[in-house]
């Protein structure tokens, strides 16, 4: 047989730690290194649509039950929900979570990608 066809034996250099290492995301600053979990992503994508869907609904209903007319509006012209909600202080509590939700959805995109 020809030395070049006998295959090498497989050495296993990378233990199981150094190889978590290798795969790890890293979130990390001027001074310190931060393991994140691959996972953490796409847990805050899910977290900031629910959270501004559940904003949003209770934009909705609190419309509804406020002004029944504009609540019509809402259903037909886009984002005037948001309008009606930017004028009572409740409705800003609605929108400031229906922002947060957004803005959680974003890094969960930046992160996971």
């Amino acid at each position: 047989m020809n030395n070049h066809t006998l295959a090498k034996p497989f050495h296993r250099h990378n233990t199981a730690t150094e190889l978590q290492r290798q795969t790890t995301l890293y979130w990390t600053t001027s001074k310190i290194s931060v393991p994140m979990h691959p996972l953490l992503g796409h847990s805050l994508l899910l977290s900031g649509i629910a959270l501004a869907i559940l904003a949003q609904l209770g934009m909705a209903i609190f419309v509804f039950r406020s002004q029944p007319l504009k609540f019509l509006l809402c259903l037909l012209v886009p984002f005037y929900i948001v309008v009606c909600a930017q004028k009572t202080p409740t409705g800003k509590r609605f929108l400031a979570s229906w922002y947060a939700g957004i803005a959680i959805f974003a890094m969960g995109g930046v992160l996971s990608s």
